[in-house]
């Protein structure tokens, strides 16, 4: 359906107003295709099951983006979930309001940007995978300086149930730690960075160190004073090790370098394949969905 280039713009896909539109565009434009670490479909589920970033729910299976990050914020490059446990192959977004001004989406090409590493990156990307770390805030604690909680993540005020509403994405080569102290909860997930294409049978680089670790705290100064392992989101390198700086701007400029822009008015929609591109967005003004 998407061919070569790996996404397809529908443009007036999208009917605003009607209830049912989202659940027919996923239907009608969304492979039900799934990919797990081991490259093998699988049905991946809810999309908020074992604490992924928890979104509004417009219909099953259809959720509103906007809680990914504040407006004044950009979403750096990543492909959807390659954090958690099994990823979709393909995601699709649809504009029921454009944004008064930016919010424009972005997308960026990871066969392209794989091809590119330099062979020491690669190297440690293969070897070393990466840690990604969360610290979830106490909801009833005001003023825990978190953007999430692990109640809202885990839809629980026991600690216990969420402990075990976190296995889904928690495997027994991660750390769910509870900081009894001051009711937080810390997570550290350890994953490989590549997957196989099915179709090519290369090896495709599928992270999201930039929504981790290049996360722009300096927006809310509460977080700019903090140590990068106890900010909400953090990466290092699969060993515990620090990405250094110059690493990260590497990745980051690799981004670029292969990245497009895609304005998608009131009315349109987009579907994307997970596995060849990244997608992200620009900052915005205004309301949006």
């Amino acid at each position: 359906m998407l061919g070569t280039k790996g996404y397809k713009v529908l443009r007036g896909s999208v009917r605003v107003g009607g209830s049912e539109f989202a659940l027919a565009f996923k239907e009608a434009h969304l492979p039900k295709s799934k990919l797990d670490p081991q490259n093998n479909n699988n049905d991946s589920g809810d999309y908020k099951e074992g604490g992924t970033v928890n979104r509004k729910e417009l219909q099953k299976g259809v959720y509103d983006v906007a809680a990914g990050a504040p407006a004044a914020m950009p979403v750096q490059f990543h492909n959807e979930l390659s954090y958690h446990t099994h990823y979709p192959r393909y995601v699709g977004f649809g504009c029921y309001q454009m944004a008064e001004k930016g919010g424009t989406t972005r997308l960026a090409r990871m066969d392209a940007i794989t091809e590119s590493l330099c062979h020491d990156i690669e190297q440690k990307l293969k070897n070393l995978g990466i840690r990604y770390i969360r610290n979830l805030g106490d909801r009833n604690d005001t003023k825990s300086p978190s953007l999430t909680n692990w109640q809202d993540t885990f839809n629980t005020e026991n600690i216990d149930e969420a402990r075990k509403n976190a296995e889904v994405s928690v495997t027994d080569h991660d750390d769910f730690i509870y900081n009894q102290h001051d009711n937080t909860v810390t997570i550290h997930l350890n994953r490989q960075c590549f997957l196989t294409d099915p179709e090519t049978n290369k090896q495709v680089l599928n992270i999201s160190v930039m929504d981790f670790y290049d996360f722009p705290y300096d927006v809310d100064s509460e977080y700019s004073d903090r140590d990068s392992k106890d900010k909400p989101l953090h990466c290092l390198w699969g060993d515990g090790s620090e990405m250094s700086v110059e690493e990260v701007q590497y990745l980051k400029q690799l981004y670029e370098d292969h990245s497009e822009d895609i304005k998608l008015n009131t009315g349109d929609g987009i579907v994307v394949d997970n596995l060849l591109w990244a997608h992200g967005r620009h900052p915005y003004e205004g309301d949006r969905l």
